[in-house]
């Protein structure tokens, strides 16, 4: 047995086939069972022998097209090379299903070099090259990986204002002398640079002269500054009569502020007209404003308090009622409201209220680590869409039904590491903008989803 054992480890496979049958002539008392073992043995040893292959993958890049380089594979029992390509981390061993994508296979060992155009790719995109033998063993090489576009921006992402007017998402970050514009109609991206500095917290977007502008209040002083939005050249300084806080929010020509100190007052400005309209005592202090898809409410958020108000008469907010029993935590990003201005969602606490604030319902609690954000609800508000982060920095763009917040669908998305995610959807179709954050650079990434 020892004798065989040896063999089986020191000969190849056409010589212990031939020793096999040699022996089994010289003996011909050997029984057809020991044949049959020795057979087994045989076909056992072989496909579970692994070859130690070197097996090296490089990348390389004209702007335009990749060129994916390995060294030839020195397999004895080689049938095709893989290569494959995918928008998540391939693992060494992949399987039918796993959404892998097979970009070509090669019978010629000598084949070690394959290109592929950059036009569609989006974001990080991950390759791996596999060896397969005569029995389907694959055999990895290294991954290498493609970081499509360029840095959008300079600084960590902070802050997304959608122009719904003009279609234009503005892209802040903690650089205050960059800014980006992303078009989804034309579905380009601009960079702005400016000598003004743009303190994300303290300005919004909006209209002045039948040209989009950024409104900027210079917090502690009473200074309001206007920038021509595409160019970032500042058009114009204004001087109003209060220590102001910074905060504020643009709606139909209103410029609502919040005052720098107690009582927190905000004052409603008209900026063609350049005159205080009114000033009203807020309910909350240092405050973020958001506002109903159809411009009929307005809900105003600090860290730990919600408050909505009637803007049916724009100059004249009417309190409709507030919550403190919860915590935001965001700000900025935690409210988004059916078309119709009576539901909104927030981020951390998951509840649904009406405009009254009312608890309609909460989303369920989740069975693993996790949290949304991207909300938007459908035009007709009968479906709200949110990004769910679980606690392995997985990614799905989930439906929910907007009434009952039960799960309807999901799709998986790619690149867990974002930053910010934002969400257009219209009854037919669901655009996720990414914005992500990698070795120090940002960049924006596009994902459409049909919904019919």
């Amino acid at each position: 047995m020892e004798k065989i054992i040896s063999i089986f480890k020191q000969r190849e496979l056409l010589t212990m086939v031939k020793w096999i049958f040699q022996t089994f002539l010289r003996n011909y008392s050997m029984s057809f069972a020991w044949l049959n073992i020795l057979l087994c043995l045989l076909v056992t040893s072989s496909c579970k022998r692994t070859q130690n292959i070197s097996f090296q993958l490089e990348l390389s890049n004209n702007k335009s097209v990749i060129t994916l380089t390995w060294n030839r594979v020195d397999l004895s029992k080689f049938n095709h090379y893989k290569v494959c390509r995918s928008n998540q981390p391939i693992p060494n061993q992949i399987e039918a299903g796993s959404g892998v994508e097979t970009l070509a296979t090669f019978v010629n060992q000598n084949q070690i070099q394959y290109a592929d155009s950059t036009s569609s790719l989006q974001g990080i995109t991950y390759y791996r090259v596999f060896a397969i033998d005569h029995f389907g063993k694959q055999y990895a090489s290294n991954e290498v990986t493609y970081e499509s576009g360029v840095n959008l921006m300079e600084g960590q992402i902070a802050r997304v204002i959608n122009d719904v007017k003009h279609k234009q998402l503005y892209v802040f970050s903690d650089n205050y002398f960059q800014y980006g514009i992303y078009d989804y109609q034309q579905n380009s991206f601009q960079l702005v640079t400016t000598s003004n500095q743009l303190n994300y917290i303290n300005l919004t977007v909006g209209e002045w002269q039948n040209k989009p502008v950024i409104f900027q209040v210079m917090p502690g002083s009473n200074e309001l500054q206007i920038s021509d939005a595409v160019s970032g050249d500042i058009l114009q300084y204004r001087s109003l009569p209060d220590s102001l806080d910074g905060r504020c929010a643009y709606l139909n020509g209103i410029l609502y502020i919040a005052e720098a100190y107690f009582p927190y007052n905000i004052l409603c400005y008209d900026v063609n007209n350049e005159t205080i309209l009114n000033e009203f005592t807020c309910v909350i202090d240092r405050p973020c404003f958001t506002f109903s898809s159809d411009g009929k409410v307005m809900y105003i958020e600090n860290y730990s308090s919600l408050a909505s108000y009637s803007v049916t008469t724009p100059e004249s907010p009417v309190l409709l009622s507030t919550q403190t029993s919860f915590s935001l935590g965001l700000g900025y990003y935690t409210i988004r409201s059916k078309a119709d201005g009576s539901v909104i969602i927030v981020d951390n606490s998951r509840i649904l209220f009406d405009k009254n604030l009312v608890e309609l319902t909460t989303l369920p609690t989740p069975s693993v680590d996790m949290f949304l954000r991207g909300f938007s609800f459908s035009d007709d508000g009968n479906h709200l869409y949110a990004v769910q982060l679980g606690s392995k920095q997985s990614r799905q763009f989930v439906a929910y039904n907007a009434a009952t917040l039960q799960k309807e669908t999901e799709w998986a998305i790619p690149f867990s590491n974002t930053y910010y995610d934002y969400s257009l959807v219209t009854n037919q179709q669901a655009t996720i903008v990414t914005f992500f954050y990698r070795n120090q650079k940002n960049y924006i990434a596009i994902y459409s989803f049909p919904l019919n």
